[in-house]
């Protein structure tokens, strides 16, 4: 579901009434450095942006090892379709999430705060961005 709502974003492809050019979107994705296929995603989504004369605005999220492991198995997690393997989050413990170098990055720390005040940070940088505080 994820590639065609992309898919129908960057090319435009998907009817006005689904995608107007005001409207917003929040892709979710996991990007690491040294990995060309998320580099070029991140630019892919850029250029899009770009096009749609959207504001683009990366937020990378980081968290300490031992605060992934607790979150790892939480019920919540599971019903929200995120990744719920630890052997997944292992292979990547050492791994940096990709830094796309765009002025409007965000990166944020999320080990002491909750999904709502992570939310919070991220929307109060957006508006910082946004003109007038949309």
């Amino acid at each position: 579901i994820r590639d065609v709502a992309v898919t129908g974003v960057q090319t435009c492809a998907l009817p006005i009434s689904l995608a107007p050019p005001a409207a917003n979107f929040i892709f979710t994705y996991f990007a690491l450095e040294g990995r060309d296929y998320d580099i070029r995603q991140v630019q892919t989504t850029i250029a899009t942006a770009e096009r749609r004369n959207a504001l683009f605005v990366p937020v990378r999220l980081r968290c300490e090892w031992g605060e992934i492991s607790r979150r790892i198995p939480s019920p919540d997690r599971r019903q929200k379709l995120k990744a719920i393997s630890p052997a997944l989050f292992e292979k990547y413990r050492n791994r940096e999430v990709l830094e796309t170098g765009h002025a409007n990055q965000l990166t944020l720390d999320v080990t002491a705060l909750s999904a709502d005040q992570s939310a919070k940070v991220i929307a109060d940088h957006v508006r910082g961005l946004s003109p007038a505080g949309e």
